[in-house]
């Protein structure tokens, strides 16, 4: 009983080399935001990499998936190694802020941001009705 030669690996086959790192697919850089007055939050993410002998390349990252990311930028790094040893690497941007209080419009309290909406509610508090818009059938 022998080996058939179909039955080793891809890269043993013929005396191929296998010198070609594998491709990675890294997230598109990500920008959330953690409540006022938090520091960080966690976040979860995943790449991908595909390579032409191992079927499944091993990745590491420089920050793994779920930890916690604080308040500013950081750069995650990934690498996908195969089992030749060959190395792709990719990374990309976790960007954390600090979400404002308030309505997230702009508005500063005191301001008069929110006096149209006062007005609004008053006008059609006092029975007042907004205009019906005109068009085909509604003639008034």
């Amino acid at each position: 009983m022998g080996h058939h030669p179909l039955d080793a690996p891809p890269a043993r086959q013929a005396g191929l080399q296998d010198t070609t790192a594998p491709t990675l697919q890294c997230p598109a850089d990500i920008e959330t935001q953690v409540a006022e007055g938090g520091k960080s939050l966690p976040y979860t993410f995943a790449a991908t990499a595909t390579d032409a002998v191992t079927a499944e390349p091993t990745l590491t990252y420089s920050h793994e998936s779920g930890s916690q990311f604080n308040l500013g930028d950081t750069l995650v790094k990934v690498t996908a190694t195969d089992a030749a040893g060959n190395a792709g690497t990719c990374s990309f941007k976790v960007k954390v802020t600090e979400l404002e209080s308030g309505c997230g419009c702009g508005a500063t309290p005191g301001t008069g941001g929110w006096m149209w909406l006062a007005g609004l509610g008053w006008w059609l508090w006092r029975g007042r009705r907004l205009p019906e818009p005109k068009g085909p059938g509604n003639t008034s």
